[in-house]
């Protein structure tokens, strides 16, 4: 059974700085009409079942079966409600998990696409949730996953991410922190864009996860990027990085891309690997968890080959 990836939660995160959040709570909703189906989703927030029905409308000969996956749910943390967000079979592309961001969502045959979330003015350490999950069959994983974006003429770039794994949460409400790390220390982004999805890289029908209380915390949030658990070497590499640590028992090193896709992962004590080298040159983030799946380092690393 995937841990729920956790931080401790700043109870500073219901300040003014939080309320870029729009609905947070997810208390307030609307209901709307995609391809002749009624759907409904929080003000604020976008669910993939509306764009894959829209692109069901617009292309009837895929044989596409789109299922709502988004729903009001009264099972809260705080509050009325809560957003619930399914896993659901639509047909020609199988198995998809349900999604909800604060940016617009679109998709099409090479997947889901956003565009847009919530305007800052000030860098966004941490994005932070309650959330609840339940598996399909006991082996699937939720997500969090948090970009900040500056505009440009050439449109929306990447400039920092945080990922966060959601696994079973028996029963109960549970809180999680996404870091973001950025490409440098000075950048400030423009607009911060918060997507859950009910299933990771092997959905399994029926994966729910409620979600309630959104927040972002304020710069006074513990930084773990300062943290120095685990020693890597070199960096920039060309794909190959030696990781080493003294900790007696074993911890585990994930990287993902700027997007916020896992690329490698391994599990060890002492000295090991991590392997890059099926990937391109450029920016990857790293985020090291002890055997209970709780965060102890952050980090950047660059493939330059």
């Amino acid at each position: 059974m995937k841990k729920l990836f956790t931080l401790a939660l700043s109870l500073l995160a219901f300040t003014s700085f939080a309320q870029v959040v729009t609905n947070a709570g997810m208390e307030d909703w609307h209901t709307y009409t995609v391809d002749g189906t009624d759907l409904e989703a929080p003000d604020g927030w976008y669910g993939s079942d509306s764009a894959i029905f829209a692109f069901n409308e617009a292309l009837p000969f895929l044989g596409l079966t789109p299922q709502q996956q988004i729903f009001q749910s009264g099972t809260a943390h705080n509050g009325s409600s809560a957003a619930r967000i399914m896993t659901a079979d639509i047909g020609t592309f199988g198995v998809v998990g349900g999604t909800l961001s604060n940016a617009n969502i679109s998709f099409s045959q090479g997947g889901i696409s956003y565009e847009g979330g919530s305007s800052v003015n000030e860098r966004v350490p941490y994005v932070n949730a309650w959330v609840r999950y339940e598996p399909g069959d006991g082996s699937d994983s939720g997500s969090l996953t948090v970009n900040a974006i500056m505009t440009g003429l050439n449109g929306d770039s990447i400039v920092g991410t945080g990922v966060v794994l959601i696994g079973e949460t028996n029963g109960q409400y549970e809180g999680i922190s996404a870091a973001i790390i950025y490409i440098d220390g000075t950048v400030v982004p423009e607009k911060i864009q918060i997507t859950f999805s009910s299933s990771g890289t092997s959905p399994e029908d029926g994966s729910t996860l409620r979600v309630d209380d959104v927040s972002i915390s304020p710069l006074s949030t513990k930084d773990l990027s300062a943290a120095k658990v685990v020693m890597l070497h070199p960096n920039p590499s060309t794909g190959i990085v030696s990781i080493y640590h003294t900790l007696k028992e074993p911890v585990t090193i994930k990287a993902f891309s700027i997007n916020g896709q896992e690329v490698a992962s391994n599990t060890f004590t002492g000295n090991s690997q991590l392997d890059l080298t099926a990937h391109a040159s450029g920016l990857y983030f790293y985020t090291v968890v002890n055997k209970a799946g709780q965060p102890m380092q952050h980090g950047k690393l660059t493939i330059a080959k």
